[in-house]
This record gives C-alpha cells, structure tokens and sequence, in this order.
C-alpha cells in the first residue's frame, strides 16, 4: 500500500514537473527583456516544489497553501510581466535593470530559505503535524460546547451596533451600493478610533453567532434530519461571507476559509462539497467587489455599466497582479527603500512595527514619535503623498533590518506560528477554537502575498483579542457553573 502510494506522489510531481518546465520555457520565450531574469522566478519555483513543497504538502495543510500563493507569485505573474512588462506602481518607477535582476535574486532566495525551513522544521517537529486525526463531528466535545455567553455577547453587540449609523454605512451585504460618486472605503478611512472599534465588534459578533447557530443545529437536529442540518448550516455560511466590510476583499476570504475548514469538520462526509459550494460563493462575491474597485462601480448605475465603460488592459491586469503579489517591481522598490538615509532600520524600529501593529499594545505606543516602517515606505514610493495603500513584502522588510542572509526571517516567523495553528485546528474539540484560529490562520499562512507585516500582525491580533476575550469569558464562565452544579 505504501509502495503504491509512493508511486502516485512519483507520478504527480512527475506531471507537475513537466508543467512548471513548460511554464518556464514559456516565461524565457516571450520575455521582451533578454536581460531580465524573469525566467528563473519559476525555475526556482519548480526546484523547491520538487525537493520540498511536493513532499510537504502530504503532511501539512500550510505547506498547500504557501505552495498555491507560490505559483501565483513565482509563476503566473513572470509570464503576464513576459507578455505585458510593468516597470511602476503608483508614482514610483524602477527601471533600473540590475536593481530588478538584484530583486528576483532576492525573491528566488526567499523562496529557496522558505522551502528548507519548512522541511527542517516539519520535520523535525512532527508532533505538530499530525494529518491522521479524524475529523468528524464526533471529535467535538457538543456537551461541553455551551457558548451562553457568546450568545448574550453577540446579540448585544448587534442591537448595540443599530445606534451607531457611521458603523452600519461601512457595512454591505452581497454587493455594495453603486452610483455614489465616492467609494465606501474612504469612509473607513474617515473614521474615528471608536468607529473602527465597533465595527470589529460587529464583526467579531456575527462571526460568534454564526459559531453558536451551526453548532446548535448540528447537535439537535442531526441526528433527526442530516441534510436539512447540512443545508441550513450551508445557508449560515452564505450569509457570513455575504457580509462586506467597507470594501475589504479578504475578510470574505477568511470568512470562507474558516466555513470550509468548521463545515469539513461538522460534516466530513460533505467536505468536498462544502469547499466547492462554499469556494464558489466567495468567489463570486469576490468577483463582485473586484469590479466595484477595479471598475469604478460607485461611479455608474450599475455593475454591469461599469463593465460596460471599462477600458481595462493586459498592462492594467498585470500592473494589479504586481501590487497584489508583490512582484520584481516591488521588492525593487524595497530595496530601494531600505538604503535611504532618512529612516533608521534598528531593533527599536522594529519592536515598534510589531507593538504597533498588535492590538491593546498599540495604544501604549500611540503618542510616540516613530512611525511605522510601512508608514515611511509608502510615503517613499508616493513622493510623500500617501501613508498607506501599498504593501511592503515581509521579506522585503526583512532585507532593510536584517540583510539580505537573513531576509527571509521574518516569513518563516510566520510560518512557524500558522504550523502551530494549523495543529490546533485539528485538536480542538471546540468549534469556537476551530472556526477563529482558521480565521487567523489563514491570514498568517498567505503572508507572502497581498500582506505585510503590519496587515498579517493587526489581522492575528484582533481575532486573538476581540474572539478571544469572549471565549475566555465563557471558558470561565463554563468552569464555574459546571462545579457549582457538581
């Protein structure tokens, strides 16, 4: 049996090999730039799955997910800069050649470290991974998942939240208004400390009820009617990822992730299906805020007029995928940035960006006079304008720190951390514990792309303290009424 499947993993990386192999001979072939080593982004790519991520992905989840961002980054985003190249973001422009070459070393690196961290460290802590655990309903404790407390929290906070109309303007359903001339988000922008506040809250009590509904459903009615269980918890799902904060996209991924990985485990016989239907759904809200901020939709009657009137290109894809996936251009302009003289790169520094990004401590260290390490590099690619939009790769700040050696230290920090989570995920007995540390998870696993430090740090720490405060209270709760009973 063994044997047996060591030959099909033989035959998939085989297939996925000779895949990658075209992909990079098709990056080389249309690359309009001879000089530009775009080639060797999914060349490093196809060795590190080979050696590492191939072999890894059998044991952990993260290592699935690294590899998945990994190919959009390694691979797609070469070939749309072969086929269409980008030179600039915002106002900031890199065409110095070598600089751009120094950055693919530099990302090539990253990947190569990553790759060898995560084999020594899976490794050599295999009581972290741990595939085997069965994950059926039955592994949740339901006599001892009584969530009261979160009950009573989440239905004050909401009927809290109807008073608070600045709250409620940030918050869509489905889709967000179209033809009102200014995009929501610059609400969010525009708001108070105690806004933002609130508004997590909301959040953090819908996502709570959602918990408590499904793990209410599956304990009472299941074993009288399974697939009306199935159903209506499927219908919970929908509406906490049809649930739109301000135009943020990736809290309906989180969201997502987090129904699949609590529904995979309520209901295992369904996991397939649930990841399709689930990952379809937020795919199509997905689409539908992509077009509200790629097209404009504020501006137009409609979604389909903003579609209509666009004249969006290959350059205009290509020049989102390098914001997003934090491509050659922008770790240049990293690099860039952490030689220039006006800012200090010490560990004082960084302690700073790290405090500041974590909720509670950050309001000790709100009246200082340093700013965030992010802060200073979008007022660096904007020519002072802006002081926030645009992401600052991890292991680009890493580099500024740390050098080029230890770049990557940062990231693998954060792998480390989604690995112990990941375990959790499978251990727990509390649907609760399951469903927020995927929350989290997520975020801290997909933190080489469309992240930095500051966004992947503020994501962790709000659901650790928001999500994890109630759990505690009810943790406390729970002990003390069960003894009195005894």
């Amino acid at each position: 049996m063994k044997s047996k499947r060591s030959i099909y993993l033989s035959i998939h990386q085989f297939v996925v090999l000779i895949v990658l192999c075209l992909f990079c001979a098709l990056c080389f072939f249309i690359n309009q730039t001879p000089e530009y080593l775009l080639g060797l982004l999914p060349v490093t790519y196809t060795i590190c799955y080979m050696l590492s991520f191939g072999r890894l992905c059998q044991k952990s989840m993260t290592v699935v997910i690294i590899a998945i961002c990994a190919a959009f980054r390694y691979v797609l985003l070469p070939i749309m800069h072969s086929i269409s190249p980008v030179y600039s973001f915002s106002r900031f422009t890199v065409n110095d050649i070598v600089t751009l070459n120094y950055a693919i070393i530099l990302m090539c690196y990253e990947l190569i470290f990553v790759s060898i961290y995560l084999f020594a460290y899976i490794n050599r802590k295999k009581t972290l991974i741990n595939n085997n655990l069965k994950h059926d309903g039955k592994k949740f404790d339901f006599e001892h998942n009584r969530y009261g407390i979160v009950l009573m929290f989440s239905v004050v906070a909401i009927m809290t939240i109807v008073f608070y109309p600045q709250v409620l303007s940030q918050i869509s359903f489905m889709s967000i208004r179209v033809n009102t001339a200014q995009r929501i988000g610059l609400l969010a922008a525009e708001s108070s400390s105690f806004d933002s506040i609130m508004k997590q809250v909301f959040v953090t009590a819908l996502l709570a009820l959602y918990v408590v509904a499904v793990t209410a459903v599956k304990k009472r009615i299941y074993h009288r009617n399974p697939k009306f269980t199935f159903s209506i918890s499927m219908l919970f799902t929908f509406l906490i990822i049809g649930v739109i904060v301000s135009e943020q996209r990736s809290t309906q991924i989180y969201s997502a992730f987090a129904g699949v990985i609590l529904m995979s485990q309520l209901f295992p016989e369904k996991k397939k299906t649930t990841a399709w239907i689930v990952g379809g759904f937020a795919v199509l809200i997905l689409t539908v805020l992509s077009i509200y901020k790629v097209f404009y939709a504020f501006e137009y009657e409609s979604y389909a007029d903003a579609l209509r009137h666009s004249n969006y290109t290959i350059e205009e894809f290509t020049k989102d995928l390098e914001i997003y996936l934090l491509g050659p251009v922008t770790v240049a302009s990293s690099l860039l940035f952490s030689k220039t003289r006006e800012f200090l790169f010490d560990i004082t520094q960084l302690l700073y960006d790290f405090g500041r990004s974590t909720i509670g401590i950050s309001f000790f260290l709100k009246n200082t006079n340093l700013i965030l390490t992010s802060e200073a590099y979008n007022q660096f690619v904007s020519n002072g304008i802006y002081k926030s939009g645009f992401l600052l790769p991890i292991t680009g700040q890493g580099y500024a720190f740390f050098g080029f050696i230890l770049s990557p230290m940062l990231i693998c920090i954060f792998y480390s951390v989604a690995i112990r989570l990941e375990n959790l995920i499978k251990s727990s007995k509390s649907t609760y514990v399951v469903f927020f540390v995927s929350y989290a998870y997520i975020r801290l696993a997909t933190s080489m792309v469309s992240a930095n430090l500051n966004s992947v740090v503020i994501a962790s720490s709000t659901v650790a303290i928001s999500a994890g405060s109630i759990y505690l209270s009810q943790k406390i709760f729970n002990n003390l009424f069960f003894k009195t009973i005894k």
